[in-house]
């Protein structure tokens, strides 16, 4: 389509200045520029003799045809008259001094199909009786002067004026596209004169003041009529510069939409006079957005119409920016033949709320469409918001946000809710939606998961859907669903999404509660209290589901997928509950995908609470399944053993020692397989005795940092280690036994090996520490006969 639309440009282009050439065809005394330069310095001008162009003078009224080209700038500093003339698209003439007067001749007088630029007060233009001022497609006309008049103009469909400076007068004409981006007193009247401003598309407020009315007489209406869009990004539109006057009526009409993205509104409107104010002239949607703050007691605040018969068919209510704004409304009186800005009924549509500040609601508001809360919340001023039978709610945006009462109320609230938000959106008390809960973006965070019974929730009200949830998009916390259709939950807890889903309760009163924990059941729901008929069940994933009313019994579906911790075998997966006492086997009639990802079907469940999956063998992970895990004394140390049956995801074990059974210490670390299907074996040697009950467990993690432990062991203390030598011998530690001494062995602090020395027929060690950093050490004399004495050592 981009392709299609410069053709078609470049053939317009093209077929316009065929046009031009064609109606200027070249004759003897024609006139062009040859270069950028001055109107009357003959090097910038060539004319036509009939076989070439050739040097001869400057330009007047008395010559033929005059043409500035593309790419030449012609400025003009002395008086000047002309006649059939022509500025072409990609040329420009600036008037810097002196009076350009136009003279009427054959056709259009001055066609400005380029740029044509006024910038001197000092300089006018004239226009003779007669005589004709085209403005093109395409072409600009310029006002950098600080007052003075905007000529009489045919302003040609895609023409622009631009007001850079002031313009005192002859502002009510017919224009294509208006842009105003300077300038302190422009103005539509100074009189009691009723003028209309027209502009047939787009007027563009970009800087400057432009005020309806400066002063002058009272009385008169004064119209900037816009048939596209009223777009202000900057500046100031000023109403009336009077505030004593209550007689002169003043009005912005606009067939399109309002849109102001920056600058201000200012002056005065009458007190008493309800007629001035804005209004909405359309026949299809329009829009009103601002970043106005429409002070409550302001003049024009109450000062919006739609046309009764005819008019808009619907309307869009937007707030932006950052000040604290009051909402709009057209309390302000009856005017003939107009209707004031709707608070009910079915033509507001979209009401968003994007400000970070917040808006005052002064008036009620029905929403036909969507309501949207992006930035900042809404204060109710005994007023309310209410959803029609479609409506809908939208969080948005990308700052996390809270629902409130205002807009998110307890009864005739929205009957869609769309969650559309980054960062996130929290519900801030119990509610209900009756159609659909869509997620485009971002979690809806509800009450923490603790039983699923008794916390902040979002209902789904019998009869409502979901859409769009996934792995980035769901209930983050509880949700209720009402109804005797078959339902799936969209839940899920730490940037992990884990839906469960129901079979059709049978009446449609019934609701159960559901939400996800992505932890180890073991917490609170001990893992190995289970059935004969359960090998074990998960330790990184639980489910609260709770019928909640009704009597209902149903299939409980559970899925999997990457944060399980593995699936091998589906066959031999089931769906486990928590009974008050063990893990039940719930069965499996169904499943549905692969290792990697899918749904298990449990057999029908009249009891509910803690679900998860299990596995009737080891071969599901579900995850690193440790299925040994023992501490005996050999000798002068403690071996520590265990075993897993596969691991997924492992980076590492822990070994951990406490003395108390509450502060725990690392000592040692063991490289995990990172994903194994078959039984491996882990050891490790603990030298440092125990005087009194010591305790053991291992932690597993895994490569994205998530961990478990195991079970704790107790040791009864063996006092086998010798006595702590202190020693500050810089290079040599030496060591008696009183047997032949076969190998020393030396260990840090976590019992990893540093040192290792082979002896013969000796009874004495000589270890050399001179590289040895400070702290904790434990040497290991071993004898002929494989006894073993150990010391620790403190350098």
């Amino acid at each position: 389509m981009y392709i299609i639309n410069k053709i078609l440009f470049f053939g317009v282009t093209t077929f316009l200045l065929m046009a031009v050439l064609q109606i200027h065809a070249q004759t003897i005394g024609d006139y062009r520029s040859k270069i950028s330069g001055n109107w009357n310095v003959a090097a910038t001008w060539e004319t036509w003799n009939g076989t070439s162009w050739i040097v001869s003078g400057t330009p007047s009224s008395a010559n033929q045809n005059i043409t500035i080209q593309n790419g030449h700038i012609v400025t003009i500093t002395a008086n000047v008259t002309i006649d059939q003339t022509t500025i072409l698209a990609g040329g420009k003439v600036i008037l810097s001094a002196g009076t350009l007067t136009i003279a009427n001749g054959t056709g259009t007088d001055f066609i400005i199909a380029g740029i044509y630029e006024r910038t001197s007060i000092s300089t006018s233009i004239t226009i003779s009786a007669g005589a004709n001022i085209s403005c093109s497609s395409g072409g600009l006309y310029t006002h950098k002067v600080a007052g003075g008049s905007v000529p009489t103009i045919t302003w040609d469909n895609g023409s622009v004026l631009r007001l850079d400076s002031s313009a005192l007068s002859n502002l009510n004409q017919s224009f294509w596209n208006v842009e105003v981006t300077g300038g302190n007193a422009s103005s539509l009247s100074t009189d009691n004169t009723s003028r209309t401003m027209t502009i047939r598309n787009d007027f563009k407020l970009q800087g400057g003041n432009f005020y309806l009315k400066n002063g002058g007489l009272s009385g008169g209406t004064h119209v900037i009529r816009v048939q596209g869009q009223y777009l202000e990004s900057g500046g100031s539109f000023n109403w009336n510069s009077s505030s004593s006057d209550n007689t002169s009526v003043l009005k912005i009409e606009v067939e399109k939409d309002l849109i102001v993205s920056g600058g201000a509104w200012s002056g005065f409107v009458s007190s008493t006079d309800c007629n001035s104010g804005v209004y909405f002239l359309g026949t299809g949607e329009q829009t009103y957005s601002t970043i106005l703050e429409h002070n409550a007691t302001g003049a024009v605040r109450n000062r919006f119409y739609y046309k009764t018969t005819g008019g808009p068919t619907a309307l869009h209510e937007i707030y932006n920016g950052s000040i604290a704004q009051f909402s709009i409304n057209g309390t302000c009186g009856t005017i003939v033949g107009f209707s004031p800005w709707p608070t009910s009924g079915s033509l507001l549509q979209t009401f968003p709320i994007n400000n970070t500040s917040g808006v005052t609601l002064l008036d009620n508001r029905t929403i036909n469409d969507t309501l949207y809360r992006t930035k900042g919340s809404i204060t109710l001023s005994s007023s309310t918001i209410t959803y029609a039978s479609n409506a809908a709610l939208a969080y948005n945006g990308t700052v996390a946000i809270n629902t409130e009462n205002a807009e998110f109320p307890l009864s005739n609230g929205p009957k869609h809710l769309i969650i559309n938000n980054n960062s996130g959106v929290t519900l801030h008390s119990d509610r209900t939606i009756a159609c659909n809960l869509h997620f485009q973006n971002g979690l809806l965070n509800t009450g923490s998961c603790i039983s699923a019974t008794n916390n902040t929730m979002l209902v789904l009200a019998s009869g409502s859907s979901v859409t769009g949830a996934n792995n980035n998009r769901y209930v983050n916390g509880i949700l209720r669903k009402i109804g005797n259709t078959a339902f799936t939950f969209p839940i899920g807890n730490n940037g992990q999404y884990a839906p469960i889903g129901i079979s059709a309760p049978t009446n449609i009163s019934d609701h159960f509660t559901a939400c996800y924990l992505n932890t180890n059941p073991d917490i609170s729901y001990t893992r190995s209290s289970k059935v004969a008929s359960i090998h074990h069940v998960s330790s990184c994933e639980y489910w609260h589901l709770n019928r909640t009313n009704g009597s209902s019994n149903v299939n409980v579906i559970l899925s999997w997928a990457n944060r399980s911790c593995g699936v091998a075998d589906l066959s031999m997966l089931r769906v486990c509950r928590w009974n008050g006492t063990q893990w039940e086997n719930e069965g499996n009639t169904l499943t549905s995908g692969d290792t990697s990802a899918g749904t298990i079907r449990s057999a029908t469940v009249a009891s509910f609470s803690p679900f998860t999956l299990g596995s009737t063998n080891a071969i599901n992970i579900l995850p690193v399944e440790l299925i040994d895990f023992s501490v005996v004394q050999k000798n002068n140390h403690q071996l520590i053993q265990w075993t897993t049956a596969t691991e997924i995801e492992n980076d590492f074990f822990s070994v951990e020692k406490s003395y108390d059974a509450s502060n725990w210490t690392k000592i040692a670390e063991i490289k995990g397989a990172g994903n194994s299907s078959q039984i491996l074996n882990y050891e490790f040697l603990d030298y440092e005795l125990c005087n009194s009950t010591c305790y053991f467990r291992i932690k597993q993690t895994d490569y994205n940092g998530d961990y478990t432990y195991s079970n704790t062991l107790a040791k009864s203390p063996k006092n086998n280690v010798k006595s702590v030598v202190s020693y500050f011998n810089e290079n040599n530690l030496i060591l008696e036994s009183t047997k032949k001494i076969r190998a020393i062995t030396s260990y840090n602090s976590m019992m990893q090996k540093i040192d290792y020395t082979s002896l013969l027929n000796s009874n004495i060690a000589h270890i050399n520490t001179a590289i040895w950093p400070a702290g904790i050490y434990f040497i290991e004399l071993q004898s002929e006969d494989n006894s073993s004495e150990i010391y620790k050592i403190v350098k």
